[in-house]
């Protein structure tokens, strides 16, 4: 769905880089986390999706977790209108009110300072990593503030920048749903893919949170099924989720 043969160009693309920085390195160093005694998070959001519409629309993906005994919340519902709030309420355990008080999203700054549970990961010595698409939407910055520090130690928001910057985006259901060769979700994908691969051995903390397929229409989310399950079974098959919270 991303090709796009009207251009003369034979390739054109962004690519991100996950490697052990010097910092990085000296923070493994620091630290020396043996794997074997820290269970590494891995969280991978869809935004503006219910329960039930997950079984509809993904009926592959949720086979998927069925068949491989992943826990399933019933009953769970929303907190607040939007993402932020709901996501605050995951990673703070704040509720909507006391977000805005401690953590005002329309400020530049205040989420530096903000009890994120990335932080708390970060200081024990896990290596941390946040990703998400569609810059417009971004969780943490679409109400005007944001973050005045990389709040990880792998920080992909310039990366998708330059995706929806500098190479031709096909808008699909108002979002950009693609960015040059590929989907915004499989370069969500993927950096989830790269960073946990470069840290198997490390313990780790990744949050990546797409939206470009799935927040403007309740049945867009259908065409990323076989997406989905192929990125699930990849961590699998690469032994990432044996000493993984997913």
């Amino acid at each position: 769905m991303c090709e796009d043969n009207s251009l003369n160009e034979i390739y054109k693309n962004v690519h991100p880089t996950t490697t052990k920085t010097e910092e990085v390195k000296k923070k493994m160093e620091r630290f020396g986390l043996p794997r074997k005694e820290h269970l590494s998070v891995l969280i991978v959001g869809i935004d503006s999706i219910s329960h039930g519409n997950f079984i509809r629309s993904l009926p592959y993906t949720f086979f998927y977790l069925r068949k491989n005994d992943w826990l399933e919340f019933q009953g769970f519902n929303k907190i607040g209108d939007n993402t932020f709030p709901n996501i605050m309420g995951m990673l703070t355990g704040l509720n909507e009110s006391m977000t805005y008080k401690i953590c005002n999203p329309t400020l530049i700054g205040p989420l530096d300072r903000c009890k994120l549970i990335w932080y708390d990961y970060r200081k024990l010595g896990f290596v941390t990593a946040y990703g998400e698409d569609e810059v417009q939407i971004n969780t943490f910055s679409h109400l005007g503030g944001g973050f005045n520090y990389e709040p990880t130690d792998y920080y992909f928001k310039p990366y998708i920048i330059a995706s929806e910057r500098y190479l031709t985006h096909r808008i699909v259901d108002t979002k950009k749903y693609c960015t040059g060769p590929e989907s915004a979700a499989e370069r969500i994908f993927n950096l989830a893919r790269d960073f946990t691969w470069t840290f198997r051995d490390y313990p780790n903390f990744g949050f990546f949170w797409m939206n470009s397929y799935s927040h403007n229409d309740v049945n867009s989310v259908s065409r990323m099924d076989d997406k989905i399950y192929g990125f699930l079974e990849d961590l699998d098959k690469n032994n990432i989720l044996e000493n993984t919270f997913a």
